[in-house]
């Protein structure tokens, strides 16, 4: 139990010295030898071995550890070892530290430091162990087994990753494979030029951090060979490449064996596994790729690396592949956005050289957040900063990229080809061309086509399109500025032709602006000098129809809510020509509507010329009215007008006897079309311009929009519906719902009505017909389909309704002298004149339609012959049965036809002097108190009021 310290001789040998502390009883041994710990890991060094009751302790220092298969593996060396030995189970438990390399893997080296840890114990142990170098703390807080190696190394693959981690290994055998398997942390890693060298200064490529790793190296024992494979994930950004940074989530994925590897990074969750296929060399993941001050490119990345020669030059190639991208092109949430493409770039970096590149992408375009415009198409993003051509094709997951750019210029190109449409006005089309000045969008876009109308892009589209015209477009803080122009023409209302130049400009800034926008073929001046807000569309411009009817003038259109267009025309020109001859001629102010449920009709039309048959009679034209146009808040938020303008001429509405009404949905949820079509009336009608009119009934036309019948509420009166003045349309609240069930609520429209007749006091001579208070006025144009009777196209046709009329009329034949005398007064008449067109453009038919003429007095004297009288005469006759054009006739339309009234005639009385025979007719009053005329002449009858026949001579009944 003492003290020992003796030293023993031995013959023929050295010397042994015998040292043992006071109480010291333990057996202790020392030398250096080499062990197999538990088939996972063989050391060697010096050691020192003490044995106690029930446990060996290991120590020793300068150790070797290597875990692996014959020659290739992890080598730990210059460590501390300490080892604890269970002497009744014979298992243990081992812990050593040390710098750590990677043995028998070409190209893959590992450097850094690392730690053996073995628990076979199968308890929990806590021991420290003194060791010549330190201490060795064999600490495993739990009873499971432990195999591991672990630390912080830094890992090189040749030229193609360089990372650092913190590891854990595990190996396992099987016949003649034995795998290593390293599972790591906190993994930084780089795929790029420079990764052999020790400074980060001359790197160029991607680097990835905050990563995890999952690497297995195999053995083959049988075959003395040796492979492995890797995947990393991790941040990623790009170093080395001036204004091109990335940034997002990458993945590295490398595999020099012979087959397919799954990698699980240590976790059950299946979705975390990553197969590798043999040979795979690659980084990939979702980032967004930035290109200074240009555009924002976001997708799922793959890049590779590969060798070329460019000129000569050997150089190490990038080649980054993308699918799935989002593309931002603007600046504080404003500008294009390209979704749903696919991206291939090009980074070259020469020996010695600068990194360059050039990128090339394509997708999907939208505009966002520019209130008013909406972008769809295709576009292209193009950069090329490489300093030579390049052709090359990049695979992605959506097909090929071609990275082609044919010279070495800088490049910097973000185009293709899209639609823009502005707010519902107006739609343009072309290839565009997008240029980014500090905060503000330059987009040039050449061969424009612009549409204005319904349904634009379509084969049922109708309206106006310009063509062959170059657009600039200023877009900043979220609104923009627009100029344009070029041919314009008519789409999808065949027979109508319209020829001249257009231009459509828009202000939304709300400043001034002046700026040079360039496209394919030649700049655009965005200019407007004042910071007014405008939106227009218009030109100079003639619209006819195979060379019968023409208007002609300055044009300005506007679209309602309604998608109808109007179109003013301030100063018109119209004529008609029928045979070549010039039928009249007017000048004036005039307005129509393109869309809805009746094509192309005239709203309204004051005139300031006229000529007919050649003959001037602008006279007729001397108390003109302006023609008003709408004010800006005439639509109301529940429900629109949709065909009536400001200043309407109340005989329209007369002829017309209806309204159109387009209403909105009151809420979120589309309007529901029973509660419009239902007995519950939407609105009333008051003012001053209303005068017998009442609705009648109501039907859908198109979508939301309805059309209202008007009737006379009392026709025993010649008051007609309107008359000029104030028209006020009082809507209901809560008399109609969308689907959901939410009503709408109170609202009031307004417009006014005027007597539209041009006329005057004076007179008009034509020959010996003498006009006071003439009166002459295009009443109504309208341009409509015909349709077979199988419902295809048949043709077009024109329908013009000319109105004329005096106070008084005239003829004086031979003077004072002449025994005739004829006189008529408030005579006016309707006269439409229809033209059929067929699709190639040849008149297939037409002539006089229905015409009406009312005459308030008609006296004819022949002297000492007879006398006429009439008054409330009414002459009329439509010629047309199928009037709906739809090519067949119903039997609605049958009836009609037939019971329409030709001649209704109030009262009149003939004398015949030289007879003494006097010939009258009345009106007749019912017993119901009603009032029939004194003749009604129908297409299949005639009906009498009150007829009597006098004669003033003697009758002799004797003879």
């Amino acid at each position: 139990g003492g003290a020992v310290n003796e030293t023993i001789a031995v013959p023929g040998g050295a010397s042994v010295s015998v040292i043992f502390g006071a109480g010291e009883a333990d057996a202790v041994f020392s030398g250096t030898v080499t062990a197999d710990a538990g088939g996972f890991a063989t050391l060697s060094g010096g050691f020192t071995v003490s044995k106690s009751t029930d446990r060996l302790k290991i120590a020793a220092a300068g150790v070797t550890a290597f875990v692996g298969a014959g020659d290739t593996g992890l080598r730990l060396s210059g460590g501390n070892l300490g080892v604890v030995v269970d002497t009744a189970s014979k298992k243990f438990a081992l812990v050593a530290g040390g710098s750590i390399s990677l043995e028998g893997i070409s190209e893959f080296s590992v450097s850094g430091t690392a730690s053996v840890r073995i628990n076979k114990l199968g308890v929990p142990i806590n021991e420290t162990i003194t060791t010549p170098a330190g201490n060795v703390d064999i600490s495993f807080p739990g009873s499971a087994e432990v195999l591991q190696v672990s630390g912080t190394v830094g890992l090189t693959i040749s030229d193609y990753i360089d990372a650092s981690a913190t590891i854990s290994v595990e190996k396992q055998t099987s016949g003649d494979i034995t795998n290593l398997r390293v599972l790591a942390s906190n993994v930084t890693a780089f795929l790029g030029v420079g990764a052999s060298t020790p400074s980060t200064a001359d790197d160029t490529g991607v680097r990835l951090t905050n990563g995890a790793l999952d690497l297995q190296w195999t053995k083959n024992s049988a075959t003395n060979s040796s492979y492995y494979a890797l995947g990393a994930r991790g941040t990623a950004s790009l170093v080395g490449i001036s204004n091109l940074t990335l940034t997002g989530t990458l993945q590295a994925e490398r595999n020099t064996g012979p087959g397919a590897v799954t990698l699980n990074f240590g976790t059950a969750n299946a979705a975390d596994d990553l197969m590798v296929e043999s040979g795979a060399k690659r980084f990939g993941g979702t980032a967004t790729l930035a290109i200074s001050g240009f555009v924002d490119i976001t997708g799922s990345f793959g890049f590779e690396e590969t060798t070329e020669t460019v000129s000569g030059v050997e150089r190490t190639r990038i080649k980054v592949a993308a699918a799935g991208i989002q593309t931002f092109l603007g600046s504080g949430g404003t500008g294009v956005q390209l979704s749903n493409g696919q991206i291939g770039a090009v980074i070259d970096k020469p020996a010695g050289g600068d990194a360059k590149y050039a990128v090339v992408a394509s997708g999907t375009a939208t505009l966002v957040g520019i209130s008013g415009l909406t972008l769809t198409g295709t576009m292209q993003a193009r950069v090329n900063r490489l300093g030579s051509a390049v052709d090359t094709s990049i695979s992605t997951p959506a097909g090929p990229v071609l990275v082609k750019f044919d010279s070495a210029d800088d490049v910097t190109q973000f185009g293709g080809s899209a639609r823009l449409a502005i707010g519902g006005f107006v739609d343009l089309s072309g290839s565009f061309g997008i240029e980014k000045q500090g905060e503000t969008l330059l987009v040039g876009v050449a061969g424009v086509e612009a549409f204005l109308g319904v349904n634009g892009g379509t084969s049922s589209a109708i309206g106006l399109q310009v063509t062959n015209g170059n657009l600039g477009l200023v877009l900043k803080n979220g609104s923009y500025a627009l100029k344009t122009s070029g041919e314009v023409g008519l789409v999808g209302l065949t027979g109508l032709n319209i020829s001249g130049t257009f231009n459509v400009q828009s202000n939304q800034l709300g400043t001034s602006v002046r700026e040079t926008v360039w496209t394919p073929a030649g700049n655009v001046t965005v200019n407007f000098p004042t910071s007014e807000k405008i939106l227009s569309f218009g030109g100079s411009a003639t619209i006819s129809v195979a060379g019968i009817f023409s208007i002609s003038g300055a044009v300005q259109v506007t679209k309602t809510t309604s998608d109808v267009l109007f179109i003013d025309i301030p100063q018109v020109q119209a004529s008609l020509n029928v045979n070549g001859l010039q039928v009249f001629e007017v000048g004036g102010k005039a307005r129509f509507a393109i869309g809805g449920d009746d094509g192309f009709q005239m709203l309204d039309i004051g005139l300031t010329t006229v000529r007919v048959f050649g003959v001037d009679i602008s006279a007729v034209a001397g108390a003109l009215p302006s023609l008003l146009l709408p004010p800006t808040n005439a639509a109301p938020a529940p429900a629109e007008l949709t065909t009536i303008v400001d200043g309407i001429d109340a005989g329209l509405l007369n002829r017309r006897k209806y309204l159109d009404v387009t209403f909105k949905s009151p809420g979120n949820a589309p309007l529901n079309i029973n509660s419009i079509l239902d007995t519950t009336p939407e609105f009333t009608l008051s003012g001053g311009g209303v005068a017998d009119a009442q609705v009648e009934s109501v039907k859908q036309l198109s979508g939301n929009t309805f059309r209202y019948t008007l009737v006379d509420k009392n026709t025993s009166n010649d008051i007609p519906l309107f008359r000029a003045g104030s028209v006020n349309l009082t809507f209901n609240a809560g008399s109609w719902a969308d689907e959901a069930g939410v009503v709408n609520t109170a609202a009031t429209d307004s417009f006014t009505t005027r007597d539209g007749k041009a006329d005057t006091e004076s007179s008009v001579n034509l020959g010996p017909l003498k006009l006071s208070g003439p009166h002459f006025g295009i009443e109504d144009f309208q341009f409509k389909p015909l349709k077979n009777a199988d419902g295809s196209l048949k043709g077009a046709r024109i329908t013009i309704t000319v109105g004329l009329g005096v106070d008084s009329a005239e003829l004086a034949f031979g003077g004072s002298s002449s025994s005739l005398s004829t006189s008529i007064t408030d005579l006016a008449g309707l006269f439409d004149v229809n033209v059929d067109i067929s699709p190639s453009l040849q008149i297939i038919g037409g002539g006089l339609g229905k015409f009406k003429i009312d005459i308030g007095s008609l006296n004819v004297d022949v002297k000492n012959v007879l006398t006429a009288d009439a008054s409330g005469v009414t002459i009329q006759f439509n010629p047309e049965k199928d009037t709906n054009n739809d090519g067949v006739v119903s039997g609605d339309e049958q009836t009609t036809y037939d019971n329409q009234e030709i001649l209704k005639l109030d009262s009149a009385s003939l004398t015949i002097t030289k007879l003494k025979l006097t010939g009258s007719l009345k009106p007749y009053k019912r017993r119901d108190g009603t009032t029939i005329p004194g003749l009604v002449v129908r297409n299949d009858g005639f009906r009498l009021g009150e007829a009597s026949i006098t004669y003033g001579g003697e009758i002799d009944f004797a003879s």
